[in-house]
């Protein structure tokens, strides 16, 4: 037979009759504290009875829970039914607007409040612009776009000019060049306050003459001198070879 649990051996004890055996009254037992029974009933799990109850109402198990599903459930609000409340889906914001929380609840709308900005990754000078992203700070010229000059070229005026000379070519070469990159070969009075001002990189100044747009007679076509020589202009046959710039209109 199977040892019996800790609590039943103390109950067995306490209904034990003690003596000689004799038949005289029992020896009376030591009175369990508080903490003993507590120490006794939590030595080992307990293996209640199905039905078992505390204070009269129904001890609920692991098995009981199990396979619930909504309909099992009561006091669910009507739009939770489906297992979601999706406010923001039903708000129906165009293109471009975001929905926002005001004091009556959510809306949408197209403008930022200046308070919700993080101008923590602005440098002086930049402006906000909204990419795929979100909103992004850009700088100015990179913000415009149609104001902007392409990689490798300065704004002079209203003119895009390549800040570095192109080997030499001949005219007709140069011209179809610029024209494969959407640009076209310099004229003079474009070329020319560039090279005036300085705006071109100094360093890649061309060595003597640079083809110019503008034909001539007689299969000639304009050159530039350098800053060196005043930035003026003359002609020489299209056959020739030099160095040369492409222009083109920003953005």
């Amino acid at each position: 037979m199977p040892s019996p649990t800790p609590l039943l051996s103390v109950l067995l004890i306490a209904c034990s009759v003690g003596g000689d055996g004799d038949g005289s009254d029992p020896t009376p037992l030591a009175q369990l504290t508080e903490e003993e029974v507590e120490g006794y009933v939590t030595d080992d799990p307990v293996d209640l009875s199905p039905g078992s109850t505390v204070g009269g109402s129904r001890i609920v198990t692991e098995d009981d829970l199990a396979g619930l599903t909504w309909e099992d459930l009561g006091g669910i609000p009507a739009d939770l039914l489906d297992g979601d409340d999706d406010t923001l889906a039903a708000l129906g914001c165009a293109e471009g607007e975001w929905p926002v929380m005001t004091s009556v609840g959510w809306s949408c709308t197209d403008s930022l409040p200046l308070s919700a900005l993080d101008t923590s990754a602005a440098a002086e000078g930049d402006v906000l612009v909204m990419t795929a992203s979100g909103p992004e700070w850009q700088g100015i010229e990179e913000a415009l776009g149609s104001g902007a000059c392409p990689t490798g070229m300065v704004l002079v005026g209203d003119i895009c000019v390549e800040s570095s000379v192109r080997g030499p070519s001949t005219w007709i070469d140069a011209v179809a060049t610029c024209a494969s990159v959407a640009a076209h070969l310099c004229t003079h009075a474009e070329l020319a306050p560039a090279c005036l001002t300085d705006a071109v990189d100094p360093a890649t100044s061309p060595s003597g003459l640079e083809w110019l747009a503008d034909r001539t007679a007689n299969g000639q076509a304009a050159v530039s001198f350098s800053q060196l020589y005043g930035c003026d202009a003359t002609a020489q046959n299209v056959g020739s070879s030099n160095e040369y710039r492409c222009c083109t209109q920003p953005g």
